[in-house]
């Protein structure tokens, strides 16, 4: 889901607590979060883009329901998400819901919230024991798998069905690789996951070879040949997308080297706490510096050697307060791994 093309990066510690079925989000975070963001008949709103509601933040709150073993809110989300984004006839979700008009905002799926809610309800079938719940994933992943593609030799994510190839070339989203997801969809479904799983990997590792930072979209033409995509705003440009990588790594337990540099490059460490917003050049160029506790969970996920900071109060916007979540969700099951 194409976002503002910035980073927030500020250096920080997370709390370490596995899997689904034994570990959990801290329950006053989860709550301060269902509370702030979701509404009472299930839509998760994104606070910094227009209040609109979209598969992505769906597919984090059903994330953060299971971990919380929070079955009626699951209940909740997922009804709310078949209701109003499952409209397609492939199967796959429409992106946006756009709640000021009450009326789908973005017929166009993106692949990422697709992919996060069927993890989620993979996830979810495990918890709680639910037949139904993995059912219902099978076959969002079975509408996933069309998304996936044989292109410049290696295997990619599209990111929708349409509107990503131009000519010969076509647009991808790095952040798209939902590493822990595509490794559980290795296991019960007979999809390329595992090859897509290893060309990211390989992927966001040329990437950080050529350029300081991993770029939010790249272009990849027939041949290989690899660029910076403008096709969401500057070429080039590492931000909010791009922050997940390392989330997504270290999740997985793969590839956490990448994670780590990609995170080292983009930090300032003239400022206190290190916190910087990079572009991909071949030196860290300064676009914006901010701080949020979301993004600084990510990097204590991947930096445990930094400085403890404990998050006792949830980030203000949807976004941050998801990924914080999530990343000590990540810390815990590494450190039951």
């Amino acid at each position: 889901m194409p976002k503002t093309l910035f980073l927030l990066v500020i250096s920080a510690s997370v709390l370490l607590c596995k899997t689904a079925t034994s570990a959990g989000v801290d329950h006053n975070l989860q709550w301060q979060f269902m509370n702030r963001f979701v509404t009472p008949n299930g839509a998760v709103v994104d606070t910094q883009n227009e209040d609109i509601s979209h598969s992505e933040a769906q597919g984090y709150g059903m994330l953060i329901a299971v971990a919380a073993d929070d079955e009626r809110q699951f209940k909740n989300l997922y009804q709310w998400t078949q209701d109003h984004l499952a409209i397609r006839d492939d199967g796959l979700l429409a992106w946006a819901w756009d709640r000021r008009e009450n009326v789908i905002g973005d017929k166009n799926a993106a692949t990422d919230g697709d992919i996060l809610v069927a993890w989620a309800l993979l996830r979810a079938a495990d918890q709680w024991n639910e037949p139904d719940y993995r059912k219902a994933a099978i076959r969002h992943i079975d509408a996933i798998e069309t998304l996936t593609v044989q292109h410049g030799g290696r295997w990619l994510i599209k990111p929708g069905p349409s509107g990503f190839e131009q000519e010969d070339a076509l647009h991808v989203n790095p952040s798209y690789w939902v590493y822990p997801a595509l490794a559980d969809f290795a296991s019960v479904h007979d999809g390329p996951w595992q090859a897509i799983l290893e060309d990211g990997l390989a992927l966001t590792k040329q990437l950080l070879e050529t350029r300081a930072v991993i770029p939010d979209w790249v272009k990849i033409t027939q041949e290989g040949e690899i660029s910076g995509s403008g096709i969401t705003g500057e070429a080039g440009r590492s931000g909010f997308d791009a922050i997940r990588v390392p989330l997504y790594l270290a999740w997985s337990g793969l590839g956490e080297t990448i994670g780590r540099t990609h995170w080292s490059r983009m930090q300032s460490l003239q400022s206190t706490p290190p916190y910087v917003l990079v572009r991909d050049t071949t030196e860290p160029k300064v676009i914006m510096e901010g701080n949020h506790a979301g993004y600084a969970a990510i990097g204590a996920l991947v930096s445990p050697s930094l400085e403890p900071w404990r998050f006792d109060e949830l980030a203000h916007d949807y976004y941050p307060a998801a990924l914080q979540l999530l990343s000590r969700l990540a810390a815990e099951e590494g450190a039951q791994s």
